[in-house]
């Protein structure tokens, strides 16, 4: 009896394997075309003037170049809020940590073993300082010196807070 033929795949062609290459190289060579207009636009020449350098048409420049403008405008906005994002998300962040401390015998936390709750105090802590690291950064403050001190001197605090509290029971070690 003759068993039923499986359907051979097709072999990617040579000429399939150039096409994808092709447009792999060809998106890599519009950026780079991209930022090499955007360089002789800062350098002053006109649209007429990088078509003739770089081959392309006046309006394809213009295109490239709001594209760039367009780009440019979002992150100007983005660098705006910024400072205040990571204000809030630090101020968010030692809102939470303190509720958390303050209500680590509840019901709610009390099925967590004393592990548990040290991670969760010790992982907000470590985003507390990220954030706080990055607020320092955007404001072209050094971070070496005062963040890594306070955020490990809070995360200590925390620590003995949990293993001296009354409200913290069980065995395991600190």
């Amino acid at each position: 009896m003759n068993s039923p033929k499986l359907r051979e795949q097709p072999e990617v062609t040579a000429s399939k394997q150039n096409r994808r290459k092709r447009t792999q190289s060809h998106s890599k060579g519009r950026e780079a075309m991209k930022r090499q207009v955007a360089g002789l636009k800062e350098a002053g020449l006109s649209n007429i003037e990088i078509g003739k350098t770089v081959g392309l048409h006046r309006d394809t420049i213009a295109a490239y170049l709001n594209e760039r403008a367009e780009e440019q405008q979002t992150l100007d906005r983005f660098k705006d809020v910024l400072g205040d994002c990571l204000n809030a998300d630090l101020m968010f962040s030692t809102i939470l940590k303190a509720k958390l401390l303050k209500n680590l015998g509840t019901e709610d936390l009390a099925t967590l073993s004393l592990s548990d709750k040290r991670q969760l105090i010790r992982d907000l802590t470590v985003s507390m300082g990220i954030v706080f690291d990055k607020l320092r950064l955007h404001e072209g403050k050094s971070t070496v010196n005062a963040s890594h001190r306070i955020v490990r001197g809070e995360a200590y605090q925390a620590i003995d807070w949990a293993a001296t509290s009354q409200i913290v029971s069980g065995s395991e070690d600190i």
